[in-house]
């Protein structure tokens, strides 16, 4: 995954008014279609898919979740840098598998997710 000049900004994650980001990224339940990743690609722009620009309002409930059931609680900090550590790491496997296979970020994404799957299939078995 190449270094940006900017901060990749998930949803949680404030942007100050004069921040640009140079990346663009995915708004909320899949605006475009995915024959738009064509499209930007041959404009040579890079669209990081909304899955994980919008991963951080669910990942931060699970935190609290997780911080509830053990009475034990994070300052904001802790949870922006586990929240920063979180999506980044997705991210980057997403990058990964998205040129390992030369795919769109949007289909490695979807990738990664069946992988997973399948993973947590074998290792656990189906439960119902």
């Amino acid at each position: 995954m190449p270094d940006w000049p900017t901060t990749i900004a998930p949803a949680p994650f404030r942007l100050k008014r004069r921040d640009r980001p140079t990346l663009p990224h995915g708004l909320p339940n899949g605006p475009t279609l995915p024959e738009a990743d064509d499209i930007f690609g041959s404009r040579g722009i890079v669209v990081v898919p909304d899955v994980i620009c919008n991963s951080g309002g669910v990942t931060v409930s699970y935190f609290e979740w997780v911080q509830d059931f053990a009475s034990y609680f994070w300052t904001e900090d802790e949870i922006n840098q586990r929240l920063e550590k979180i999506v980044l790491d997705a991210l980057e496997q997403i990058w990964q598998t998205s040129e390992r296979r030369g795919v769109s970020l949007r289909t490695a994404a979807f990738v990664v997710a069946c992988e997973r799957i399948l993973t947590a299939h074998e290792e656990r078995g189906l439960y119902l």
